[in-house]
């Protein structure tokens, strides 16, 4: 179980018409063993669109490999997983870990453009802490990676603390 999703209303009650009963409960998509986090939420405030980012921990598949991953998901703004938006309302950034470099992955920032299309900046860290960095990267408003952005989708950094669009875009 990763967490739950509440909406609360302007006197501080639960609202009950956000998902089911005021509560929208998110599960755990790798088929790791640790607990899964939400580390950045955003809320559209043009559509009211929720996306929550988080990550799961490092899990091995069938033939030793082992993966890190941070996820995105978009909910309306009743609470309900958007399905259209990567697969089946998910987006996700896998990492293959080798021995040597095992650590986490940990969406940070969500930064939503007028397009609807985001930049999320996400922390790497590795088991050693010797090659800790940041990525940047573009997910199209369908919850795709757009490969326009930065050659390929994605660029890496040492940190990333904020993330802003320019007045030119």
């Amino acid at each position: 179980l990763i967490g739950y999703l509440r909406q609360f209303s302007r006197d501080g009650s639960l609202d009950r018409s956000f998902g089911p009963g005021g509560v929208v409960t998110t599960r755990r998509q790798s088929k790791s063993a640790g607990e899964s986090l939400c580390w950045a939420l955003a809320r559209d405030t043009v559509t009211g669109e929720i996306l929550m980012a988080g990550n799961d921990p490092p899990w091995t598949t069938k033939f030793g490999r082992e993966f890190v991953g941070s996820w995105i998901r978009r909910y309306d703004a009743n609470g309900r997983l958007d399905t259209t938006f990567g697969r089946d309302g998910i987006f996700w950034e896998w990492k293959y870990s080798t021995p040597a470099r095992r650590g986490g992955t940990y969406p940070k920032l969500i930064k939503i453009l007028p397009d609807r299309s985001l930049i999320v900046s996400s922390y790497y860290e590795t088991r050693d802490s010797k090659s800790d960095h940041s990525t940047i990267f573009k997910v199209t408003p369908d919850g795709k990676l757009d490969t326009s952005f930065a050659g390929g989708g994605f660029d890496v950094h040492g940190f990333i603390n904020a993330v802003e669009l320019q007045s030119d875009g």
